[in-house]
């Protein structure tokens, strides 16, 4: 039997007349009269090369071949129903697949859990992929112009601007002073940053272009000094691994002192001036994506950062 030859029309005027077992009430089900009814299952039935139905005057019953096709029938329909049914959901992104880059520290943001678990909630069919490099974020745009992945939580300075990203601050941080726990500086509430101009520095590579760099230099430069960096490291854990082995200090955005790790503390940092450095958290996707479910996942962090406060550490 080559089904594709087969009207589907046909197949669920068969099911209907199978179901009811009667012409009339199937007709009126299907909201239709008899008569193009009775023609559709005899072509039906002509075509097949069966009979579906004994029928008689007073009675409609199923053949052999009709209780075989029965089943077979509704299976048929069920499947071309769901994928019909899929491919409207793919269309406006209900089904579907994101890849999104992520850095070593931008799992540990409380934002990055809340963001995931939401968008699960509300697409639990669109799979989720995280991509896990180490990159720095510039590097981390360039994965995303050429679509190795679809959309990018890291952080970029208030300034920067690349014509085809469409970008969304997620969350500000601003720098804290992570000390090991057997320091004397532990001691203190707050640490000023003229506390640390003599320390052991733990600073980002210079090359890497982020607001850390920035912010760290920002803070020594308020008191006309700069850190004496014994060690530079790209990835913030591994910041923290340093700082609580006692190889130095280092500045590092609050959302960090929060997580559970033996050996370091964190203490707020104080300026001669106004407020210490932030760290802005972002969401980049590409400006003209095609992707449904991309275009989910940047308007569900819209929403979340419209209707919460954003994380200030």
């Amino acid at each position: 039997m080559r089904i594709n030859a087969i009207d589907l029309k046909q197949l669920r005027y068969f099911v209907s007349v199978a179901e009811e077992l009667h012409f009339g009430r199937a007709a009126k089900r299907l909201n239709m009269s008899q008569p193009p009814l009775s023609q559709q299952i005899m072509a039906l039935e002509d075509y097949m090369g069966v009979m579906l139905f004994k029928r008689t005057q007073r009675h409609v019953e199923l053949t052999p071949a009709g209780e075989f096709l029965l089943p077979e029938a509704r299976r048929l329909l069920h499947e071309i129903d769901r994928v019909a049914k899929q491919t409207k959901e793919a269309e406006s992104g209900l089904t579907g697949h994101i890849r999104i880059g992520q850095n070593y520290s931008s799992p540990l943001h409380p934002f990055t859990t809340k963001l995931l678990n939401r968008f699960h909630q509300e697409f639990p069919f669109i799979k989720v992929e995280l991509v896990l490099h180490e990159k720095a974020n510039i590097l981390q745009l360039t994965d995303l112009e050429a679509a190795h992945i679809d959309a990018a939580l890291i952080w970029l300075d208030d300034t920067h601007c690349e014509p085809d990203i469409k970008r969304l601050d997620l969350a500000k941080d601003p720098l804290e002073v992570a000390v090991p726990t057997d320091h004397p500086l532990a001691k203190k509430e707050k640490i000023h940053i003229r506390d640390l101009v003599k320390e052991d520095f733990i600073s980002q590579p210079r090359y890497a272009g982020t607001q850390r760099y920035e912010g760290i230099y920002q803070a020594f430069s308020s008191i006309g000094e700069a850190p004496k960096v014994l060690y530079e490291a790209l990835q913030m854990p591994l910041v923290m691994n340093m700082v609580a082995a006692g190889q130095g200090v280092s500045l590092l955005p609050s959302f960090l002192g929060k997580l559970p790790m033996t050996g370091l503390v964190f203490r707020p940092l104080i300026l001669p001036r106004g407020k210490p450095p932030c760290m802005t958290y972002n969401l980049i996707v590409p400006e003209a994506t095609k992707n449904p479910a991309t275009k989910h996942f940047y308007d569900l962090a819209k929403r979340m950062i419209m209707t919460t406060p954003k994380t200030k550490g």
